[in-house]
């Protein structure tokens, strides 16, 4: 081939084309989406035949890798999708054809690039760029460049986070040992910790409401979800050791820092 890139790319999208039933959801934003993706496949999974990118394989390289991964016993393909140059979500977006985008939020992420997060924001909104007015875009309430990211959708904006999400009855921050979300009635224990996780599940919750799973299929796989290796992984010891150590961007770091910050502990912090 002339590209190996852009014949890997073809590949994929013609393979992932040829499931017709296949429900598809595209997961990009600029902290979360790695998280989000594992909460909403392990959600998926309880009852239903689930694909999803392996750790965070979620590149113009990972995303045709994923649709590989999708087989005809499969009803939902959970995606991430991630980009660090302007045009790569279009060409994510033209593999995948998500019937439903979720983005879980905007922040400094790659600006050597995009130059600005407005800019940021026109390139995750991309992930929307396929659709033909039947699918679903999920965004944050709470993000400031909203109005950015629902420009030029074509189909239904659906917004989540604790005020839109329905049935959200508030939380309780447990520290090292998670947090336990109050929802529907259901009290739902994340072995996750750090309070802007509440705002990854919300998102987990809302596109899995609209998917028609069930309150109990919700909380069992919310519960089932363990960190990832370096993301929000606690080592147990003499020590104590918060492992955080996946490559992130000044937003996420931020969140980690304080989070130790705010963390009530005996010994010393450091």
């Amino acid at each position: 081939v002339d590209n190996v890139l852009t014949a890997l790319q073809s590949l994929g999208k013609n393979y992932l084309g040829r499931f017709n039933s296949l429900v598809k959801i595209g997961i990009t934003g600029s902290s979360g989406k790695t998280t989000t993706k594992e909460m909403l496949a392990s959600v998926l999974s309880v009852r239903h035949s689930t694909a999803a990118n392996v750790k965070n394989l979620n590149s113009e390289i990972g995303v045709p890798l994923t649709a590989f991964r999708v087989h005809g016993n499969h009803e939902y393909a959970v995606f991430e999708m991630g980009t660090n140059h302007p045009g790569e979500m279009a060409v994510l977006a033209d593999i995948v054809r998500p019937n439903y985008g979720i983005i879980t939020n905007i922040g400094k992420t790659h600006l050597e690039f995009f130059g600005s997060e407005k800019a940021v924001a026109r390139e995750k909104a991309d992930i929307f760029r396929y659709f033909t007015g039947s699918e679903a875009a999920f965004l944050n309430e709470g993000e400031p460049l909203l109005s950015i990211l629902k420009e030029n959708i074509r189909g239904r904006v659906i917004l989540y986070g604790t005020e839109a999400t329905a049935g959200f009855e508030g939380y309780e921050n447990h520290g090292l040992n998670g947090l336990t979300i109050h929802w529907e009635g259901l009290r739902i224990c994340l072995s996750l910790y750090g309070q802007y996780n509440i705002s990854n599940a919300l998102a987990a919750i809302s596109a899995a409401v609209h998917l028609g799973i069930s309150g109990q299929d919700i909380k069992d796989g919310l519960e089932s979800v363990r960190p990832l290796f370096g993301r929000s992984q606690i080592l147990h010891g003499g020590i104590t050791i918060l492992l955080d150590c996946y490559n992130s961007n000044p937003d996420s770091a931020r969140s980690a820092v304080e989070f130790l910050e705010k963390t009530e502990w005996k010994g010393r912090k450091i």
